[in-house]
């Protein structure tokens, strides 16, 4: 397992917000975690100096 960060952005793409750590088996988990829990707010997705994932919080169009 390992430790992911989620950081809330604003609209600006500043950290407002430490919300969730987060114990996954790899990127690719940690981002459906992410994805889930913060569904439409824009965020981001750090271990340790590294940035995973950025999310604008838009859904695209089916």
């Amino acid at each position: 397992m390992i430790g992911y960060r989620v950081y809330i952005m604003d609209c600006n793409g500043i950290h407002i917000e430490d919300v969730a750590a987060i114990m996954a088996d790899g990127d690719a988990d940690a981002i459906r975690t992410a994805t889930q829990r913060r569904d439409r707010q824009p965020w981001e997705l750090w271990q340790g100096g590294r940035m995973v994932e950025k999310s604008t919080g838009l859904k695209l169009a089916a």
